[in-house]
């Protein structure tokens, strides 16, 4: 079968559009890699999931997602403050349970699964870990002694100062989750 003129231009249009797709498929593909090496930087980002996510003590898989308006105070549990740490966020979230909008609460152990014995005496979720780069925006706010507030569609609203009065710990989350 021999092919004529035409059917030889069409061949070549053919490969030429397709070689076309590729080289930008391949460009997309080198600017994607660029923007993903850029995003370790931001405090921003959430996971690969999607969400926030963690384990606590008994190894439950804990997620964020909520179905409406809702509010993520992320912070650093300290193992060695226990006592302290755990009045002042108890209060806190007694301070913040009329709010319309809800708040969850997550306190990221120090010390891993050795916050176990806190669990029962905790109004807040306590977790052993994160996902990995979860993990390093945590610590990333606890190295300055903040908390993190996340909104429902995980976009990060504020990084605040962690404060030892519940009044005043409650009054900035509340500036900021209005």
């Amino acid at each position: 079968m021999r092919l004529n003129n035409y059917q030889v231009l069409i061949t070549i249009v053919a490969t030429l559009l397709l070689l076309c797709a590729l080289i930008r498929l391949l460009w997309l593909d080198v600017s994607l890699v660029r923007s993903y090496s850029s995003v370790p930087d931001l405090d921003v980002s959430i996971s690969a999931s999607g969400w926030w996510q963690g384990y606590d003590s008994a190894g439950t898989l804990r997620q964020f997602r909520p179905n409406g308006p809702e509010y993520l105070v992320v912070f650093v549990f300290h193992s060695q403050h226990a006592a302290a740490d755990m009045s002042l966020w108890n209060e806190t979230m007694q301070l913040l349970q009329s709010r319309l909008v809800p708040i969850t609460f997550w306190g990221i152990c120090d010390a891993g699964l050795d916050c176990n014995i806190h669990k029962d005496v905790a109004s807040f979720v306590i977790l052993s870990h994160l996902d990995p780069y979860q993990m390093r925006i945590v610590a990333k706010a606890d190295a300055t002694d903040e908390i993190l507030i996340y909104n429902q569609v995980n976009g990060l609203v504020a990084h605040l100062k962690r404060a030892v009065d519940p009044y005043i710990m409650s009054h900035a989350i509340e500036q900021r989750v209005r």
